[in-house]
């Protein structure tokens, strides 16, 4: 157990994570009722930004709906490019991802979901920088995109876009708590920004067309290509990644394969070394299945050598949200 996880689960600690939460909420509630008011400035450019954003820390499945929708204005012959502050990398500032001509840096550098994505659609334009602003204003005059999809920003109020869609994974968002108590980025009363509101499976009890579904795919993935299906035949498999939410990926695989025989769970974004190497070769299992998110990180030999598949999340566009789209951006 890392030092965040004690500390969040200590109970001698929980007055000062009330007291931290109380700072947090003040901070973030100052905040919004400035750019509320229009003392805070929102910048908007000329190509439409759609914004996929979620309102508690962990995986909700932003990155999965953000290549859905490229995959949607692909098949629309229409050019889209991402941008994302792109966490947890190791370089600083503006940084081209890929361009139309294909990747451009390492996941370490560019970070692991904007690389992922990258790498999973060539010609894409894909760019990260703490300044979205900038960085909206280079993807438009330099790749001159039809639409700009704004990765996890629905906190980034700074940046201006023509569409909000926030993502809801808790059950029960009223029961939540601000961090570092609970898991709110901000107030629950902060949904009321959006334009459309899906709810991930683990937020939403009854099926609606405004259910994001995410949807593990039958098979995995190696290195080279080769799939492998899950299924009985499958009796020594070992789960491990660096997500947000581990128990999604847990669930997702167990829902085809009761063969797991051990797991090993890394922080989010966690940068793999000499260390993690050893524990992973520690779950001494014959078939080792992680997220790709993880497997771009990893060094293909070790791969191969460990036979490390990565598993696929797939989401259907809600109906309502498909509405919306094609309303106002097609």
């Amino acid at each position: 157990m890392n030092l965040r996880d004690y500390l969040y689960k200590a109970a001698w600690f929980s007055p000062v994570r009330i007291l931290l939460s109380w700072i947090y909420g003040s901070i973030i509630f100052s905040r919004n009722l400035l750019y509320d008011l229009g003392i805070f400035s929102t910048i908007h450019i000329k190509t439409p930004v759609i914004s996929i954003g979620n309102i508690t820390v962990g995986g909700s499945g932003k990155t999965v709906l953000t290549q859905a929708l490229i995959e949607y204005y692909i098949s629309r012959k229409m050019t889209p490019a991402v941008l994302s502050r792109g966490y947890g990398r190791l370089s600083k500032g503006l940084l081209v991802v890929a361009d139309k001509s294909g990747l451009k840096t390492s996941p370490q550098a560019g970070g692991d979901e904007p690389y992922m994505i990258a790498h999973n659609y060539p010609g894409v334009p894909v760019l990260v920088s703490e300044d979205r602003v900038a960085g909206a204003r280079y993807l438009e005059r330099h790749f001159e995109p039809d639409v700009i999809l704004l990765d996890d920003g629905f906190q980034h109020r700074r940046m201006g876009r023509a569409f909000n869609i926030l993502i809801i994974d808790s059950p029960d968002l009223a029961a939540e708590k601000l961090l570092p108590k609970g898991r709110l980025r901000e107030p629950a009363s902060s949904q009321k920004r959006a334009d459309i509101v899906l709810f991930s499976k683990a937020g939403n009890r009854v099926e609606t067309t405004f259910s994001l579904n995410l949807k593990q795919l039958p098979q995995v993935t190696d290195i080279d290509g080769n799939t492998l299906a899950l299924d009985h035949t499958i009796t020594d498999l070992g789960l491990f990644a660096g997500i947000g939410n581990h128990q999604h990926f847990i669930d997702g695989i167990l829902h085809f394969t009761q063969a797991l025989k051990a797991q090993l769970n890394f922080p989010d974004h966690v940068t793999y070394g000499k260390a993690e190497y050893t524990q992973i070769r520690q779950l001494n299992c014959s078939i080792l299945v992680t997220t790709q998110k993880d497997m771009v990180k990893l060094d293909p030999d070790f791969c191969r050598e460990n036979n490390i598949y990565y598993s696929t999340l797939k989401v259907d566009l809600p109906s309502s949200l498909l509405e919306r789209l094609k309303q106002n951006f097609n």
